[in-house]
């Protein structure tokens, strides 16, 4: 049901991820995190939603380090990921769309930290272009245009080369509704 309500909601609408249906879905996720002596693969799937609960810079190093106290292997499913760069992304949205522009700094800063702490972190291409997406949503608040202009050509050049998917479509609506939101606030 969880999963359902996530999917329904950031699919129609990128602006989903500041709802109060997905901070009440963050909130149930953190809950459920926290109760846990221990994590594994299943609980990790759901580390991006329970950071939509952090809602201030504080809460950003609480999450960190619950992570961190929990981060056996960052081997998920044969696939390498390094878990607080992973699970910020729905709060970086989050924050964008709320215009919170001191959460999403945290936010960036604790991804950048990361990745000069992990050295694994940039040696997968799609980690690499994870922190382009990253260093386009640092100015989204001092130059929104260019930043989603920027963004939206990062996945056109994207789709070009390894064709259209569903990943790519997620993405597309969130910088859409991004301007939007732009272009409603002029």
């Amino acid at each position: 049901m969880v999963g359902i309500a996530y999917d329904i909601g950031s699919r129609l609408d990128g602006r989903w991820y500041a709802s109060e249906e997905a901070k009440a879905l963050g909130q149930q996720a953190q809950r459920l995190l926290q109760s846990m002596d221990t994590w594994h693969d299943s609980e990790f799937r759901i580390l991006k939603l329970a950071w939509m609960a952090v809602d201030s810079v504080a809460g950003v190093h609480m999450m960190v380090n619950m992570t961190h106290a929990n981060d056996v292997d960052n081997i998920l499913q044969r696939t390498y990921a390094n878990r607080v760069v992973e699970g910020i992304e729905y709060a970086i949205f989050k924050a964008m769309f709320e215009g919170n522009q001191e959460l999403l700094d945290a936010l960036l800063q604790v991804a950048f930290e990361e990745q000069k702490r992990d050295d694994k972190a940039l040696k997968y291409a799609s980690w690499r272009w994870r922190f382009l997406m990253y260093e386009n949503y640092r100015t989204y608040f001092t130059n929104p245009e260019e930043a989603v202009g920027h963004l939206v050509d990062f996945f056109a050049d994207y789709d070009e080369l390894v064709g259209e998917f569903e990943i790519t479509d997620k993405y597309k609506t969130l910088f859409n509704a991004m301007w939007r939101e732009h272009l409603a606030k002029k």
